[in-house]
């Protein structure tokens, strides 16, 4: 008789696949399923993706404490998307397509920067000072993940309330807000606190009628509840 095809055991092995089956990356497992991204991640035919994927142990170290806070705080599901997508980046890139001072684009559009030498491959972020690739190369059907045994942090998370605008062009509209509503005093100052930033862009999107209903003091109360969403202690 002639030889027959073997018969397929089970899906191909994709990124949420890779994932999920391995240990070491459970906490990170969590924080997919809590941003709904599963399904996203688990396509055969996606376009490729490269995760640089936090081994449960990053989420303990220093540098993720506030990145933790959002990941164990209702309501924050569209933070802890945002920050899964720093960790993202476009196309399958194997470690040897990795070069010293090589800066490559996360899906939320900041940079990461890739430093290469003997011990290793480092990454950083504007506040990350060091997040070593551990194991490389771990192909699927949808793209490559590394794990890496830092939490990257964007650039967002450590901006102070006090001179927001002056910190960070282009947020004027929030930094004016701020101050009219007066949140940033509701906040203790020995409490370390982490604000997502809307741009001006974002404001402007929420179209005149929008801004002057916020700029408005008589809807002052209403303007804290929506800035204090955006503020985790």
């Amino acid at each position: 008789t002639a030889p027959t095809e073997p018969v397929p055991t089970g899906a191909p092995e994709t990124i949420g696949s890779l994932i999920a089956n391995d240990e070491d990356l459970s906490t990170l497992e969590s924080i997919i399923e809590e941003a709904g991204l599963v399904d996203a991640l688990s396509n055969p035919l996606a376009n490729p993706l490269t995760v640089f994927a936090p081994v449960n142990a990053a989420f303990a170290s220093e540098n993720s404490t506030v990145a933790t806070r959002v990941f164990t705080k209702e309501g924050y599901e569209a933070h802890r998307e945002y920050l899964v997508f720093f960790h993202m980046v476009m196309g399958s890139v194997l470690s040897t397509d990795l070069t010293d001072g090589m800066n490559v684009a996360s899906l939320i559009g900041e940079i990461i920067t890739v430093s290469v030498s003997d011990a290793g491959v480092v990454l950083t972020s504007p506040n990350t000072e060091g997040s070593m690739v551990i194991v490389a190369d771990l192909e699927s059907a949808n793209g490559v993940v590394h794990k890496v045994d830092g939490v990257l942090l964007p650039a967002y998370w450590t901006i102070p309330i006090t001179g927001l605008a002056d910190t960070l062009s282009g947020y004027s509209i929030l930094a004016e807000l701020f101050e009219n509503s007066g949140v940033g005093g509701l906040i203790p100052p020995d409490i370390e606190a982490t604000i997502f930033v809307p741009n001006d862009a974002a404001f402007v999107a929420l179209g005149q009628d929008t801004l002057d209903f916020l700029r408005d003091p008589q809807n002052k109360q209403q303007l804290i509840e929506i800035l204090t969403n955006h503020v985790v202690l």
